[in-house]
């Protein structure tokens, strides 16, 4: 049976100022940044994204927000 899981490549080129998502060889996003829900949506996994206010850092368990 053939592994269904996609191969993922980022590619950071410009000395970090240009990034490139691609999936299976062929590129799926590129800009200055890549953030996490660009890559969620493009592999097409289900995700919650809330907005919080943190003093420094996150708490260790999302319960704690």
């Amino acid at each position: 049976m053939k592994n269904s899981k996609p191969k993922i490549v980022i590619a950071n080129g410009d000395e970090g100022d240009w990034t490139g998502l691609y999936v299976d060889g062929v590129l799926k996003y590129e800009d200055h940044s890549l953030e996490a829900s660009y890559v969620l949506k493009i592999l097409g996994i289900k995700f919650k994204e809330v907005e919080v206010t943190v003093d420094g850092y996150l708490p260790k368990y999302l319960e704690d927000l």
